[in-house]
């Protein structure tokens, strides 16, 4: 059974002898999957692999990304539906494909679960803060004010990313971190009580 991106007729693919390549190929593929990769990493691996064309080493990538994703998605594929997709593939190299799988799956579980969430609501991908002081205001010169100026770089289902920023008191400061302090703490009882 065919996961449905096979690499059958893919000649790029079909050209790599080496483990070390491939594997690294592998990595980089899974690299592709988690958003982790640019275009310039994309150009200097093309040439690092031997690659003369940047369109085909990122079209090879991308097809092998889906393969994952594709296979981590189907509750009832197995490995061997994982290496037909590689079947021109020498037996030694196919071993590496899903051993680079396994060694990554929980990067990809972590990955697919944040775009799950990112369905309903942004995903908070970093954040960043800095604090100043206001020595004053237009209604009163004597108005110092210390103030916090927390951002939130998100990304929603799509990938499109956006920001969010906001600024506060040290007073609301202190009230926001207590809440999320307190709904770690629920999170982590909640995780306690399934591991027991």
């Amino acid at each position: 059974m065919s996961l449905g991106y096979t690499f059958l007729g893919c000649p790029f693919l079909m050209n790599i002898d080496n483990k070390e390549i491939l594997y690294e190929i592998l990595n980089y593929s899974i690299d592709v999957l988690l958003n982790n990769s640019d275009e310039h990493q994309m150009e200097k691996n093309c040439h690092k692999y031997g690659f003369q064309n940047v369109h085909d080493f990122m079209l090879m990538t991308r097809k092998i990304a889906r393969a994952y994703k594709t296979y981590y998605e189907n509750e009832n594929a197995t490995e061997a539906d994982l290496l037909y997709e590689f079947s021109n593939l020498s037996p030694e190299l196919q071993r590496l494909v899903p051993a680079v799988y396994e060694a990554r799956k929980s990067e990809i579980e972590k990955y697919m679960l944040q775009l799950q969430n990112a369905q309903e609501n942004p995903l908070v991908l970093s954040f960043d803060y800095d604090a100043r002081v206001v020595l004053g205001d237009s209604s009163f010169a004597q108005n110092f004010r210390e103030l916090v100026r927390i951002y939130f770089n998100c990304c929603d289902a799509n990938g499109k990313l956006s920001k969010l920023h906001f600024e506060m008191d040290s007073k609301k400061l202190n009230e926001f971190i207590a809440v999320l302090e307190d709904a770690l703490g629920k999170d982590e009882n909640k995780n306690n009580l399934a591991h027991s």
